[in-house]
């Protein structure tokens, strides 16, 4: 990824959580990236393609969040407390980037809308559960899949309530329970 891509990406990203759907522009994109106008454009040509891009963006941070904190420590996740540990440093991570969890929210009311867009969502959701739900197996836990899809439904929930609607964090042994991880 080029140095203009990555601009374009971050930006992408800005611009939504700032501005909503209706403001992202290429040249919203281009103004907050600080790269001449047209810039946006040779990345994603059409306003479709811009959303799927910032979608795309999201996905590999969130990706990117989810492996650290699974490799997190000196073990990684041997157990289903390990992966109950994981979750929670998921969430602390996700928490503390607001502006992409704002942007998601607004992909998803986008994605309400365009089908297309829905569907994009759906696999980099679906890829989400299934890397869960594997892990879930590894532990023993019946219903992984099932169980990995109810996590991440927590996660987003915990992120929701406190970035949309500006309630305050749980304490942090609620949200433990919340996110435990038991193999029957």
């Amino acid at each position: 990824m080029g140095a203009h891509d990555a601009a374009v990406r971050a930006a992408a990203i800005g611009v939504l959580a700032d501005e909503g759907g209706r403001g992202l522009t290429h040249r919203a994109v281009d103004r907050r990236a600080g790269l001449p106008q047209g810039t946006a454009s040779r990345y994603a040509r059409t306003r479709a393609a811009l959303l799927t891009l910032t979608a795309d963006a999201l996905f590999a941070q969130d990706s990117a969040a989810a492996a650290a904190a699974l490799q997190a420590g000196a073990v990684g996740v041997r157990t289903p407390d390990d992966l109950t540990e994981a979750l929670i440093r998921v969430v602390d991570h996700l928490r503390a980037a607001p502006d992409r969890f704002r942007a998601r929210v607004e992909l998803q009311l986008e994605a309400a809308r365009i089908p297309e867009l829905r569907r994009h969502f759906g696999q980099g959701r679906a890829a989400f559960v299934s890397a869960l739900a594997a892990l879930l197996a590894d532990l023993g836990v019946r219903g992984a899949t099932d169980h990995a899809d109810a996590l991440i439904t927590v996660v987003d929930g915990l992120l929701h309530r406190e970035v949309v609607l500006g309630v305050p964090p749980l304490p942090r042994e609620r949200v433990r329970a919340l996110l435990s991880v038991t193999s029957d």
